[in-house]
């Protein structure tokens, strides 16, 4: 098609031409030799061998790697993103080998290690809400806790007390204040 000027009324400038032209020795260069079309050797020729385009996958992360915590234990472990925060909190007592029927009383909270500073821990209190929705991280904190006849029922300052005293060893430059006035913040918002 060397010799087309046109395309539905429309001129075909040059530079719409070559970018064509390498697109086609772009898509055909991926094929054996001997499957190419004789315009491809024209084309290359003039252009000149052109790499093919990076292949970027831009898909959403499906899974993420955190560490659940329950008492003194302390687990990694692999979610789905698409799991609502009951199945996630099934799936850790589950893992913590805790009765199916106490886990309705469980008490889930989400430490994202990037804001505990900050923010402090939070509820995942919507049991249909879909994991994904709170952007946890690789790293991250589950923390699970019980009423009191199952075990001791946390505070708000008592969680994030530990996360700031407790840190992971991938997080503790993140989450630990630099000074003690640095607590100050995490103690009004875990009060309110």
């Amino acid at each position: 098609m060397p010799g087309l000027t046109s395309y539905n009324n429309t001129r075909i400038s040059a530079e719409e031409r070559e970018r064509a032209e390498r697109d086609f020795v772009r898509r055909f260069g991926q094929l054996s030799s001997d499957q190419r079309p004789n315009r491809y050797w024209e084309l290359e020729s003039q252009h000149g061998k052109v790499e093919p385009l990076a292949v970027i996958d831009l898909s959403p992360k499906r899974f993420v790697r955190l560490c659940v915590r329950l008492g003194d234990q302390e687990k990694w472990h692999n979610f789905c993103l698409r799991k609502s925060t009951q199945k996630v909190k099934q799936e850790i007592c589950h893992l913590f080998g805790v009765d199916e029927k106490n886990n309705k009383h469980a008490r889930l909270y989400y430490l994202d290690q990037a804001l505990v500073g900050a923010l402090g821990p939070e509820e995942l209190k919507t049991p249909s809400r879909l994991l994904y929705t709170y952007h946890p991280e690789d790293g991250d904190v589950l923390e699970i806790f019980f009423p009191p006849s199952f075990s001791s029922r946390p505070s708000s300052k008592r969680i994030a007390a530990r996360a700031l005293t407790e840190p992971s060893s991938e997080t503790a430059a993140v989450a630990t204040p630099a000074t003690p006035d640095a607590a100050i913040p995490l103690q009004k918002a875990a009060s309110a």
